[in-house]
């Protein structure tokens, strides 16, 4: 009854519910079996700065006990509305690091490969909702992800196409290369720790999303990569549905006959994709300055018949 409260309160009212019921007993109740799903969908939907900050130092120190009590949700809503309100970033990343045992993240680069695991029986299955929770920390502002980034840059390739080809792992991936925050610098990185592996990703149902990723982000020199690699297995690929997808998509026996055509034909493509990100905003600037002007010339005829 009380997660269906939370679900259709106003701001006001979750403000007001939190104050209540759930500031006084918060490590409690976030530990609790079933009260910690009300914690969940108050955490999806507070909407007060301070009542997060409040939360998130009462729990900060507790990272690991919640995880270890099968209490990721809690984090992981936790996580994502600290992204959503834009508030306790820095705190969030380090009490991760710390819950999986991370104490100098400058020299141990091992985080993002235990996270996967962390908290499942022996550490050796990849979690889904750790992986939800490094979607949402792809989207952390750059400054305050280094480390991540150079312990997600530090795992072996082998193991980077093992989480490649796995259905929530994939999705981690694909969130870095679909980051706003990180830099092409370090999207090109990831993109060569796959050099050797593209034709793999490709016969993957779910390697296949992956490589579409890398491949858009890739600049010319990577694209020619990825399509050389692809172009000398295509009557392999030719074989696999998600093979079959990619070589049309990548257009690779374009590439094969003509690859100054291939060339251009992908220039081309990466001019339409990057407008297509602003042309609805700047249709969108159009409307309202021609509804501004016409507003105003209206305004002027009144005036003047007056």
């Amino acid at each position: 009854m009380l997660e269906k409260i939370i679900t259709c309160a106003t701001p006001a009212q979750i403000a007001t519910l939190y104050q209540s019921h759930f500031r006084a007993d918060c490590l409690e109740l976030c530990l609790d079996a079933r009260a910690n799903f009300c914690m969940q969908h108050l955490l999806q939907r507070i909407a007060s700065v301070d009542d997060l900050t409040e939360i998130l130092t009462a729990l900060e120190g507790h990272f690991k006990e919640l995880f270890e009590q099968h209490r990721a949700g809690v984090v992981r809503w936790l996580v994502d509305a600290c992204l959503r309100l834009k508030t306790g970033h820095a705190v969030v990343v380090k009490a991760l690091q710390k819950a999986v045992g991370i104490n100098n993240p400058k020299w141990d680069k091992t985080f993002v490969s235990s996270f996967f695991v962390f908290g499942t029986p022996n550490n050796n299955a990849i979690s889904p909702m750790n992986c939800a929770i490094l979607e949402s920390l792809m989207s952390f502002p750059f400054e305050l992800m280094g480390r991540t980034v150079d312990s997600f840059l530090a795992i072996d390739p082998p193991e980077l196409v093992l989480y490649a080809c796995d259905p929530t792992a994939s999705r981690v991936i694909e969130a870095f290369m679909s980051s706003t925050t990180f830099n092409s610098h370090v999207k090109h990185k990831l993109i060569d720790c796959f050099i050797g592996s593209f034709v793999s990703l490709a016969l993957h149902q779910f390697g296949s999303f992956v490589i579409e990723k890398l491949f858009l982000q890739a600049n010319k020199t990577r694209r020619i990569a990825i399509a050389a690699e692809l172009a000398g297995a295509e009557e392999r690929l030719g074989r696999a549905k998600a093979g079959r997808m990619l070589l049309t998509k990548f257009k690779i026996p374009m590439f094969k006959r003509a690859q100054h055509v291939w060339e251009e034909q992908m220039r081309v493509n990466q001019k339409v994709h990057f407008f297509s990100y602003f042309l609805p905003f700047q249709l969108g600037v159009i409307y309202v300055f021609g509804l501004l002007l016409l507003m105003h010339d209206l305004r002027q005829r009144r005036f003047s018949r007056s």
